[in-house]
């Protein structure tokens, strides 16, 4: 995991369009904001594209160090586990509202 010291990183979902690679943003978080939870939830595997679009400095925090402070201090983890529950809650959202505009987009232009 990540977390922002400085400046800010653009999370985005790289998809084909017309042949070719666009990347579309999700969303944006700033310093004091982490990226990078699925470091802790299995399969481990990055969703998204992360960039920072300005300079920015970040701290890397490796999944074993993190487990094991977990492991020793539970009231942590229980805040980090509700946390990243809420990023996954949120990023369902943004990804449902996505999905559901793209079904409009099909609806209409069958509909025309």
């Amino acid at each position: 995991m990540f977390l922002i010291e400085r400046g800010r990183i653009s999370l985005t979902l790289p998809v084909q369009l017309q042949g070719r690679e666009v990347d579309l943003m999700v969303e944006e978080k700033v310093a004091g904001q982490m990226v990078g939870w699925s470091a802790l939830i299995p399969p481990h595997r990055f969703t998204l594209k992360a960039v920072a679009p300005v300079e920015a400095e970040l701290l890397v925090l490796s999944r074993d160090a993190l487990l094991e402070h977990f492991g020793t201090y539970s009231d942590v983890a229980y805040v980090v586990t509700r946390n990243i529950a809420a990023v996954v809650g949120q990023r369902l959202q943004v990804f449902q509202a996505m999905w559901l505009r793209q079904m409009q987009r099909v609806v209409e232009q069958h509909a025309a």
